[in-house]
């Protein structure tokens, strides 16, 4: 195992003038992406370009637990992308991103750090690995590691480590992307998903039902007399009884189902792959767990909450969205006039209601 520095200002001085060029188109490109598995598949293809092997791995690290969490591996000649849980303490490309020190292994039988289970994918003969570090400032957010490289000339090193240095910012930047993205499509109170989330997933959720024959339910909830609630309690505990009250629906669904805070005191469930009567029985278990709920206990109080709830189905009660909510929206209003605390379906409302 040969020892290596991490390149100096005088090895990238002795790169040529379309070498240092092609860092920085490559560099532009893999910082371009926003999500990571685009981030993976740019510099997947970039050091491969660089350097012929038999993969390129990039593995992410876990900093507060000490371990390689996630792995997204592309095989030259298989091309795949997969997920692979990893141990802490072994390994090269764990030995790397924890260190932060690039290894160039030439003779995997004589390196106490190599690991088959983590550096050998699918099993691999392995005999020689190229790992760098992704690292940015004092983050050290994992590595990625070369297996069989056809070539390994200190020119290369030096490329490589400008590479991972570009993905390592690439990485930070996408992690912010999604971040920021999530917080968007959030609403700021609950935590739960807003109505533009709503939306969009509402029209994928349309177009599977239509295309794969998979219908899916939308429950309307209100809380019940929540005004005098507030009057009562104060706004700021009204606003953590809306919290724990979503608290409450999140504990009665089971992904991919969701929920929507659709403004003030009214919620949307979302039940993909779920039919009308399964809807209503979903709506009376969150109506029972409210029921069963003590709200505000934290402030010394002891508030009792209920809602009502109108339930809808696609396709069963329409093929279109916003009639959708529309129709769960008027079984809620029916459950509303007829004493709230409820579930109305929209099947129990006669055709002349409106």
């Amino acid at each position: 195992m040969k020892k290596y520095k991490a390149p100096g200002i005088g090895q990238f001085l002795r790169l040529t003038y379309h070498e240092m060029a092609y860092c920085l188109d490559t560099g532009k490109l893999i910082t371009s992406q926003r999500d990571p598995e685009s981030v993976f598949r740019t510099v997947h293809r970039s050091v491969l370009n660089i350097i012929p092997a038999y993969s390129c791995t990039v593995y992410l690290f876990n900093p507060v637990r000490s371990i390689l969490t996630r792995a997204v591996s592309a095989v030259s000649d298989i091309g795949s992308y997969r997920d692979i849980r990893l141990s802490s303490g072994i390994g090269i490309a764990w030995h790397v991103a924890k260190s932060g020190k690039m290894m160039v292994v030439r003779n995997v039988t004589k390196c106490k750090y190599y690991s088959q289970a983590v550096d050998s994918p699918d099993a691999t003969d392995v005999k020689c690995v190229l790992s760098f570090p992704l690292r940015k400032d004092n983050n050290h957010l994992g590595s990625i590691s070369i297996i069989n490289p056809r070539k390994d000339s200190e020119k290369i090193i030096s490329i490589l480590s400008v590479i991972a240095d570009y993905t390592a910012i690439a990485m930070e930047n996408a992690d912010q992307y999604i971040k920021a993205k999530s917080l968007s499509l959030k609403d700021g109170l609950t935590g739960l998903y807003n109505t533009r989330f709503l939306f969009g997933e509402l029209e994928d959720l349309a177009g599977d039902a239509i295309k794969q024959g998979i219908p899916f339910s939308v429950i309307f909830m209100d809380i019940d007399n929540f005004k005098s609630t507030v009057d009562t309690c104060g706004h700021l505990n009204g606003s953590q009884a809306i919290q724990e009250v979503a608290m409450t629906i999140l504990d009665e669904l089971k992904k991919p189902e969701f929920a929507v805070s659709y403004g003030g005191d009214e919620f949307v469930v979302i039940l993909p792959a779920c039919k009308k009567k399964e809807a209503v029985k979903r709506a009376l278990k969150i109506r029972h767990r409210m029921e069963r709920t003590v709200y505000l206990a934290n402030r010394g109080l002891s508030v009792s909450l209920s809602a009502s709830f109108g339930v809808a189905s696609f396709p069963e009660d329409t093929v279109d969205t916003r009639q959708l909510l529309d129709l769960a929206d008027r079984a809620l209003f029916t459950m509303k006039s007829s004493g709230k605390n409820g579930v109305q379906g929209i099947f129990e409302i006669s055709e002349g209601s409106d």
